[in-house]
């Protein structure tokens, strides 16, 4: 009733500075107190955070971002004492290896390195996915990889009793 009165009292205010004329815009409380901008933002982060929308879901009750961050999960895991994090970003760990000048990143990024001859035209990884290339042929129905690892297959026979691997040791 309070902010009624005030806006009322206003409106009169303006119409008296501007010759009697009725204004047409309402001035919202927001707009009386500054603070339109931060009300139009916490619109829109309520907006993200909607039920349906991907931030809503990431941040829902046991939704991705809770499992990630419960005690004992995979945070915890990672950050703790001695942890994998630890492990790789100590003085000397395999991070620091892998981007000191000369290492590991340096001589897989370089130019004519690993990944530019993997990733060239007609380089081994557009062969290998090309269609009817080496990934069709190993995956397809009764392939090289379902032959192996079917039941009583190729995989079953070397590692039978009495079969080749039983043999051989």
């Amino acid at each position: 009733m309070g902010l009624g009165i005030a806006g009322e009292t206003l409106s009169v205010v303006q119409r008296g500075l501007s010759d009697g004329k009725a204004l047409n815009n309402r001035t919202s409380f927001a707009q009386l107190l500054g603070l339109e901008d931060a009300v139009e933002r916490a619109n829109r982060l309520a907006h993200l955070m909607d039920d349906d929308a991907p931030l809503g879901r990431a941040l829902a009750p046991d939704g991705p971002i809770n499992r990630l961050l419960r005690p004992g999960g995979i945070v915890d895991q990672l950050t703790a004492e001695g942890g994998l994090l630890d492990r790789m970003t100590a003085e000397n760990g395999p991070v620091a290896r892998a981007v000191a000048p000369g290492g590991l990143i340096d001589q897989v990024t370089s130019e004519g390195g690993l990944v530019d001859r993997l990733t060239a035209d007609d380089g081994a990884v557009s062969r290998v996915i090309a269609p009817g290339g080496l990934a069709d042929q190993l995956l397809a129905n009764d392939g090289l990889i379902e032959r192996l690892l079917r039941e009583d297959g190729v995989a079953d026979k070397l590692m039978a009793e009495g079969g080749l691997l039983d043999t051989l040791t």
